[in-house]
């Protein structure tokens, strides 16, 4: 049987959303985490989290939102790179530093080093119970299927899609 939620529970999710919707908002308008979290009375480690939030659990509203915090913030950091150019070129190593911190930002913010989450169907055996030659011959024909994805209809042309926007 399943489970009811009380009114309590559903009270608290439904302040969660309303502090979720808040916390957009006031980043969009250029807040910092921790100010965030002073205002609304949580840790700036909360108001973290409730950036972070998945984008399959959000409404279509939540989900614009995101994405303009998004580009705002890709902006922050492009602005960001851009007065530390001249210092990193010359040679500083703070800048340098700071430099590889905020790229190290933009590749989370935009998921570029999030693993490959690519589906693998398996019959009968699970992974745990296959030897090492049949887990190479999965991960060999994998790669033989992308590679083949990249060969047919997509001719190599240097165009990444990327129009430098």
């Amino acid at each position: 049987m399943a489970k009811r939620k009380t009114p309590k529970a559903n009270a608290r999710k439904l302040a969660m959303k309303l502090r979720q919707q808040k916390v957009l908002d006031m980043r969009l308008l250029g807040e910092s985490l921790r100010w965030i979290g002073e205002k609304l009375g949580v840790s700036h480690e909360t108001v973290r989290t409730d950036l972070d939030l998945k984008g399959d659990r959000l409404d279509e509203s939540t989900q614009e939102k995101k994405g303009q915090m998004r580009t705002l913030e890709a902006l922050r950091l492009d602005f960001a790179l851009s007065a530390i150019s001249g210092q990193v070129t010359e040679g500083s190593l703070q800048a340098v530093d700071r430099w590889v911190r905020i790229g190290v930002e933009r590749r989370k913010m935009f998921g570029i080093d999030a693993p490959d989450t690519s589906n693998i169907h398996l019959t009968g055996n699970t992974l745990t119970e296959m030897t090492n030659d049949e887990l190479r011959a999965i991960v060999a024909a994998k790669s033989r299927v992308d590679a083949s994805n990249n060969d047919s209809g997509n001719p190599d042309n240097g165009d990444n899609g990327d129009d430098g926007e």
